[in-house]
């Protein structure tokens, strides 16, 4: 009960935070699709879809892996190769975003060619944005490490909120431009980094002082370390890759109106989002691997069930929603935005998954699946979109997360070797039963839950 206590008080943390940073990620966005119109935030939505593929090609998905092992390491005192490891992931993000920015600012022009139109400057400025990505990783690891999720949550929040009050600066007073908006984003990006570096861990600062060997770093990236960066980039690449899909069948001005239902749908999503960020850290701390693996199961069934009537009612009223939230003109894409809210219960789903495989260094897995997933959503996303417009793109963001959820479940039986099922996470057992048995005769149970109390 006490794991389970420690991981639902870190999610309230988070949760509660996403709330509040999504509405004012929300409102930001808001600000943005009113000044640029659907053309100009669907060009948005590309250059930063070229940034987010950029970023993690930047840290090529280490960030995970140096919270596992960095967080391990640190369990067992070993605070010296724990020096090494994070001081050569610090010195891989600064050589690789070097690189990265150079290759930017070359291929820029041919970037224009594409579009017909001169958008250089566009991707000059998103090369600057993977300098400051780059930074934000290293300080949001370094909270991630100590479990520190309360700095982690305030990291989230003040880039939020500095973000949306430059970006309205920006697009009242001084230019309501994509450039305009990214220069917003760059001096957001550069007041949060350094009003943070003021509260690293002192557990970080310790061992980023110590003279240690960074070459620990890269003798993880031969070993586990380079399958995390093959999956990692898969996933980049899946991710990112639909707006590009829908531009070429669609236009740009489909690419604004599918950003902008994603948008909402992200908005629900982040409120379930962070159990796989507190996983990481956590899973090392509950002992035998099936220990973790029932721990975190039963940890997201509860937040799948809390979330169904939430869900449920946003997929009745769909219309409505679109209409307060985006206006009027986007009610028409309600059935869209209805096969996209499935696409809710499978990220559920899938939240433990990448914890646990990192947990059994099984990282060249993860990388097999990743593959299946790009070639999925390269072949069924095309055809579909093709065929069935918008609507075929939302069908295929529910195929593709079903297939993710069916392949890990396949492999971590396979490499586990333990005795389970995914119904774990979607029915009730006898344990549960007994709880909600209690909570119900005496509703101030669940009170002594999150103090601790609870036997």
């Amino acid at each position: 009960m006490n794991a389970l206590r420690e991981i639902f008080k870190y999610a309230a943390i988070i949760s509660g935070n996403n709330i509040l940073t999504s509405v004012i990620n929300f409102a930001a966005f808001l600000v943005m699709l009113n000044a640029l119109g659907t053309y100009g935030f669907g060009l948005l939505t590309l250059a930063l879809s070229v940034l987010s593929v950029a970023t993690f090609f930047m840290e090529l998905g280490f960030g995970k892996a140096i919270v596992s092992d960095v967080s391990k390491e640190l369990q067992q005192n070993n605070k010296e190769q724990a020096s090494g490891l994070f001081l050569g992931y610090i010195i891989f993000i600064f050589f690789s975003t070097g690189i990265l920015a150079g290759i930017m600012f070359f291929f820029s022009g041919h970037v224009s060619a594409y579009f017909g139109k001169d958008v250089a400057p566009v991707i000059r400025f998103i090369a600057v944005l993977v300098f400051i990505s780059g930074a934000k990783t290293i300080v949001t690891s370094a909270f991630h490490i100590v479990a520190d999720f309360g700095k982690y949550a305030s990291f989230l929040f003040v880039d939020a909120l500095s973000k949306l009050v430059l970006v309205y600066i920006f697009v009242a007073f001084i230019s309501g431009t994509v450039e305009g908006i990214l220069q917003a984003f760059i001096v957001s990006g550069i007041l949060t980094i350094l009003i943070f570096l003021l509260f690293v861990p002192k557990e970080i600062l310790e061992i980023a002082r110590m003279r240690s060997n960074p070459m620990a770093f890269f003798e993880m990236a031969k070993k586990h370390g380079k399958w995390v960066a093959a999956f990692s980039q898969l996933r980049s690449i899946e991710s990112n890759i639909s707006p590009w899909i829908v531009e070429f069948f669609l236009g740009v001005n489909a690419v604004g109106v599918y950003g902008a239902l994603l948008k909402v749908q992200v908005l629900i999503m982040r409120v379930f989002e962070p159990l796989e960020t507190i996983f990481y850290p956590l899973v090392n701390k509950f002992g035998r691997f099936d220990d973790s693996r029932k721990l975190i199961f039963r940890a997201t069934k509860y937040i799948l069930f809390i979330s169904i009537p939430f869900l449920f009612i946003a997929f009745v009223f769909s219309e409505a929603v679109l209409d307060l939230v985006l206006g009027p003109d986007f009610a028409e894409y309600a059935g869209v935005f209805r096969v996209l809210l499935l696409t809710v219960v499978l990220f559920i789903l899938n939240m433990p998954m990448k914890p646990l495989f990192f947990n059994l260094k099984a990282q060249k897995s993860l990388t097999i699946i990743s593959a299946a997933m790009l070639a999925s959503t390269l072949v069924l996303g095309s055809i579909f979109t093709f065929y069935f417009g918008l609507m075929g793109m939302a069908m295929n963001n529910v195929f593709t997360p079903l297939l993710d959820v069916a392949l890990k479940n396949r492999f971590m039986k396979k490499i586990s070797g333990e005795k389970y099922s995914i119904r774990e996470m979607l029915f009730f057992d006898d344990a549960d039963i007994d709880l909600a048995k209690k909570i119900l005769s005496n509703p101030k149970f669940i009170l002594t839950i999150f103090r601790g109390d609870a036997k």
